[in-house]
């Protein structure tokens, strides 16, 4: 009988932590929606990926993360460094990491990549294909739904993240500064070693740019993947799903249906700016699929207050993700005016709208 491999790391740092940093931390993860556990001086969490501890000791702290594979480990270890950066900035540049990659190499959560084709779906959406330049397609298989797409300035020769010598990610800044957008998979080919994914055009966009412009063999990096769990979902399809999205949520309301359970039930609300852009196929047959005409002055943030929740005592999760502004509507009248359970909501900005 095989045993699963385990990837595990581990840091510390024994001074210098602030007393409320676990209050702290929780209070962050709590106002996210995250699910997490504390207990005796230690905040914990897991995901697909697999599981981090942060724990106070003495004066200071220890970092413990175990997961499935490299690339998931090197993602929850920089999870865990954000926190802390995030909780106490300049605490975590004193954490030495045991257990990670060699100095100067590319992080275990990233891969070299290539386009290869670009195509048009519709009016405003594009479908593209990346090739791994390594066999990693398989880490990329599993974890998440989604992953970043790392762009280096135009004109500019790419200067990609690497470990530093206490492990760390460090990303490149200055003139260097990479753009990272978030994306969907759509499709893997474990053959080709490559995957596509959908690309809403923003005028103005770099990724857009990219998108338009790059000719085939252009060379990328993509990190991931990096959530985008799929909703709890009852294999019997009794939990209700309501999901709401614009054009840039699409490929993640379609990846959702299509892996929903087919006795699944739930309302769909998507708004477009062009009919021609109204691509979803796959729908179960007892989800409702309603679509709003952004050119008709229908918008999602108004129609947000309709949305058909079923009885509160009864299974739900609630799907919505969009622009920016959307999102903080949606986060005030779900989460602190109706009070709904976090773990039950899934609410995340794609975009900001131009100001």
């Amino acid at each position: 009988m095989s045993v699963a491999q385990t990837f595990a790391a581990a840091a510390s740092v024994s001074f210098s932590c602030p007393s409320d940093f676990m209050i702290r931390l929780s209070e962050y993860l709590q106002s996210y929606g995250s699910s997490f556990s504390a207990a005796g001086g230690s905040v914990e969490a897991r995901d697909s990926a697999g599981h981090w501890r942060i724990e106070r000791r003495g004066a200071g702290l220890h970092v413990a993360v175990s997961a499935h594979d490299a690339a998931g480990r090197q993602r929850l270890c920089d999870t865990a460094a954000f926190l802390i950066d995030h909780i106490a900035p300049g605490l975590v540049d004193r954490l030495q990491w045991e257990g990670l990659g060699q100095e100067g190499v590319l992080p275990a959560n990233m891969h070299e990549a290539q386009l290869v084709s670009v195509r048009r779906l519709s009016p405003h959406l594009l479908r593209l294909r990346l090739r791994l330049r390594c066999a990693g397609l398989a880490a990329l298989m599993t974890g998440g739904m989604h992953f970043s797409l790392l762009l280096p300035p135009e004109g500019r020769a790419p200067v990609w993240p690497s470990l530093n010598a206490a492990g760390r990610t460090v990303w490149p800044a200055g003139a260097d500064k990479l753009h990272r957008a978030v994306f969907t998979f759509v499709d893997f080919d474990p053959q080709d070693h490559s995957f596509t994914f959908d690309l809403f055009e923003h005028k103005g966009g770099p990724a857009t740019h990219w998108a338009q412009t790059a000719r085939a063999g252009a060379q990328v990096v993509i990190a991931g993947p990096g959530g985008g769990e799929m909703p709890d979902l009852a294999a019997d399809g009794s939990t209700t799903l309501v999901m709401a999205g614009d054009e840039t949520a699409l490929p993640a309301i379609r990846h959702i249906l299509r892996n929903a359970p087919p006795d699944q039930r739930g309302f769909v609300l998507v708004e477009t700016g062009d009919p021609a852009d109204r691509l979803i196929a796959d729908l179960p047959a007892g989800v409702t699929l309603h679509w709003l005409d952004r050119a008709q002055d229908e918008h999602l943030a108004h129609h947000l207050p309709h949305l058909p929740l079923p009885d509160a005592r009864a299974p739900f999760q609630l799907w919505i993700a969009g622009e920016q502004g959307m999102i903080r509507a949606a986060r005030k009248l779900f989460l602190e005016e109706a009070a709904l359970p976090k773990t039950c909501c899934y609410l995340a900005g794609y975009w900001t709208a131009p100001k």
